[in-house]
């Protein structure tokens, strides 16, 4: 303006538009910083709900036509397991464990020994390396062979809500066995992305233990928990239970038919 390039007019002109235009650029602004952590923030979530190296989604949802047994070795070529840090859990472990034996493994602390049970289960994927199953590698198993085929017992068993039986019979519990018809509550599950299974539904599948009926695999896990040593304490506690008639119709007619031999005596 000095020089003469500019008017006085136009500076304050300028400064006015300068003035007018504070606003708009401070929400410009904040709707950029929005965005950016909103953006940030999905990153975030969506690296921790899909880390690299997950199990296809093939291999986990969808029926199955075959479930193979797994008798056979179980084979661990070169395994290695690292932590979220990188740092090695399990380094170049490689094993032959042979079918049907029954054998010990020592580790310096709990963490080695959880890693090989989860690698075992595939609860773990194996950084590098292979985990075969009766020759197959479980990478390729669908989940229903080894939920199926697999066992895994801890010294800390989780009770899950039920009664003790419910807990007992859940390894045959899969998936329901009869066609009971979807509902609105299914059809919205669906939509939330979760299952359509009805808990309403008939789930005990005795084929799973190698038996006919309900009643024959009760009576079968009824031996187990003899075996066990538990039964005693079982029955104890189920003394001091109420017996739903209408659940429980039999037992309730045999229960009443205790009392007339207990009168006798």
């Amino acid at each position: 303006m000095i020089r003469g390039d500019v008017t006085i007019g136009a500076l304050v002109a300028a400064l006015a538009a300068y003035k007018d235009l504070s606003s708009p650029w401070k929400e410009l602004l904040a709707y950029y910083n929005q965005s950016a952590d909103m953006s940030l923030r999905w990153e975030t979530i969506t690296e921790r709900f899909a880390p690299e190296g997950m199990v296809d989604d093939a291999l986990v949802y969808g029926p199955v036509e075959d479930v193979p047994r797994l008798t056979g070795d179980i084979v661990l070529d070169q395994v290695t397991v690292r932590d979220g840090d990188g740092n090695p859990v399990l380094e170049d472990i490689t094993v032959t464990l042979p079918a049907g034996a029954v054998i010990g493994i020592s580790a310096t602390n709990d963490e080695d020994r959880r890693a090989l049970a989860e690698v075992l289960t595939r609860e773990t994927l194996t950084t590098s390396g292979t985990v075969t199953l009766a020759g197959q590698d479980i990478k390729t198993l669908h989940q229903s062979v080894i939920a199926k085929r697999v066992g895994h017992a801890t010294s800390r068993p989780i009770m899950f809500q039920g009664s003790f039986g419910d807990n007992v019979l859940m390894p045959v519990r899969f998936a329901p066995v009869d066609g009971v018809e979807a509902d609105d509550f299914a059809r919205e599950a669906v939509r939330a992305g979760n299952t359509a299974d009805m808990l309403g539904a008939q789930w005990l599948d005795p084929a799973i233990a190698g038996v006919d009926s309900p009643d024959d695999l009760r009576a079968w896990w009824t031996k187990l928990i003899e075996g066990m040593g538990s039964g005693a304490a079982l029955t104890r506690r189920a003394m001091d239970q109420q017996c739903d008639a209408e659940a429980h119709p039999k037992l309730s007619e045999a229960l009443i038919a205790l009392r007339r031999l207990c009168c006798i005596n």
